[in-house]
């Protein structure tokens, strides 16, 4: 369920990031090819993760995706197609909360 106040909130901080240059808009394409419409993103590169162990895990690129954009059935495996090329979510998300969902991606072969 989403919730309806995140929601309304992350399309307004979205708009005002677009105008800035800090957010995006991708294609989403299943894992079949099939183009399912445009997503509002934010697309963070050269993220450096340091895990509980203290080890660092860095050039990693991590996408924000508003969960109101997001089809029925989205899950890993689907493919994010970004101004600079095509990127492939192939993991479970990183986080999630009721209106964003960030994931890993690596670009695709």
């Amino acid at each position: 369920m989403t919730n309806p106040w995140l929601a309304d909130f992350d399309a307004v901080a979205h708009s005002a990031f677009a105008d800035a240059g800090l957010a995006d808009t991708a294609v989403l394409k299943t894992p079949a090819g099939a183009e399912q419409g445009e997503v509002r993103c934010m697309v963070s590169r050269g993220v450096q993760v340091l895990a509980d162990e203290g080890s660092v895990t860095s050039n990693q690129t991590t996408v924000d995706l508003l969960r109101a954009d997001l089809p029925s059935g989205f899950t890993k495996g689907w493919v994010l197609v970004l101004t600079d090329g095509d990127y492939l979510i192939d993991s479970p998300p990183l986080s999630s909360d009721e209106s964003l969902v960030r994931y890993l991606l690596r670009r695709k072969a």
